[in-house]
């Protein structure tokens, strides 16, 4: 989200915007165990096949940008 100029106009600021970013949130349809799209087990066509891994952390970001 971007903030109106018009509300920075009295401020330091000349720019300010703020985001959310996420991965991994959820699964649509998981219907099978030690599947993910993001993991492979070897260097040959297998992606997706978990094996003995960690599962994939799910992030949560929040980001701030001010310009002076």
């Amino acid at each position: 989200y971007f903030f109106p100029n018009k509300l920075l106009s009295k401020t330091a600021i000349s720019r300010a915007s703020v985001s959310l970013t996420g991965r991994n949130l959820l699964y649509l349809m998981n219907k099978m165990e030690n599947i993910s799209p993001e993991s492979h087990v070897s260097s040959s066509n297998v992606q997706g096949l978990e094996n003995s891994g960690y599962p994939e952390a799910r992030t949560f970001g929040l980001n701030f940008n001010l310009t002076f």
